[in-house]
């Protein structure tokens, strides 16, 4: 039975870009990283990405070109021995394929599109609804419906914010405006609760509450992996460092949330 290390050597090498970048790497010894990008064809937060998942195995010299250490030269006489015999294969996922954010990103006008449709239907349904969405949580307030209708949008805003200056820190990268539009995409399954709430209105009231429940935990599930997607792919970063970024997010909500709640500006539903 294959060691955990050797496992992970496998899991490294069917993976076709991790595979591609050994190969390269491999075959000429040192790269930068705008060479990489312009052979692979791939976004930069993408290759960042998966640059940082091969840590240990490829470095840098003091000219920032990557290079194989001793262990990424193992896997790539590990890959040369193995020849086409190796099975190169699509891990299989319940997370967003690594391509999506980044596909949004480099198109500026399905980016606003995607924040001007979110937005709008999140304003809309909050007015119906009766609900008011506090960043990440839904409460019922006492201000006017319009305020209602505005607080989805500044909502994702801030969520904007939160990824911008998080990221920017974390990664050390920019990202272009673009880029920032696309992480109103994370806010997609937060809509359904609003959906539940106007489709279920005149059910009683302890199965609306039931199924509100179960709705709202899927919901933050989805956001927070929708979350981690999008630092991961665009940002570069790991996907458990992204997890831990947004579960943290989701704290400073929450906190803020009961803090409106002690000042009797919302209520829970």
């Amino acid at each position: 039975m294959p060691s955990k290390e050797e496992l992970k050597k496998i899991r490294y090498l069917n993976h076709p870009v991790r595979k591609r970048i050994i190969e390269l790497l491999g075959s000429r010894e040192s790269m930068s990283f705008t060479e990489m990008k312009s052979e692979m064809n791939l976004p930069v937060g993408t290759l960042y990405y998966h640059l940082d998942v091969l840590k240990g195995y490829v470095l840098q010299d003091e000219d920032r070109r990557y290079y194989l250490s001793k262990d990424g030269k193992k896997l790539y006489d590990m890959l040369s021995n193995a020849g086409s015999s190796l099975k190169i294969s699509e891990a299989k996922t319940i997370f967003i394929p690594s391509w999506f954010f980044p596909a949004v990103e480099r198109n500026f006008i399905a980016a606003l599109a995607c924040f001007i449709s979110i937005t709008f239907i999140g304003g809309i349904l909050s007015y119906f609804s009766g609900y008011t969405l506090v960043i990440e949580h839904y409460g019922i307030s006492i201000f006017s419906s319009l305020v209602d209708i505005i607080l989805f949008p500044a909502s994702i805003i801030t969520y904007m914010l939160y990824t911008f200056i998080v990221g920017r820190v974390f990664s050390g990268r920019r990202v272009s405006l673009s880029g920032i539009l696309a992480s109103s995409i994370v806010y997609v399954p937060i809509l359904f609760p609003l959906v539940a709430a106007t489709i279920l209105y005149n059910v009683p009231e302890n199965i609306f509450k039931i199924a509100y429940l179960i709705i709202t935990v899927i919901v933050q599930v989805s956001s927070t992996v929708f979350g981690a997607a999008y630092f991961s792919s665009i940002y570069g970063m790991r996907f458990e460092r992204s997890l831990l970024i947004q579960i943290i997010f989701y704290i400073i909500s929450t906190i803020f949330f009961s803090f409106l709640q002690t000042l009797n500006l919302v209520t829970e539903i």
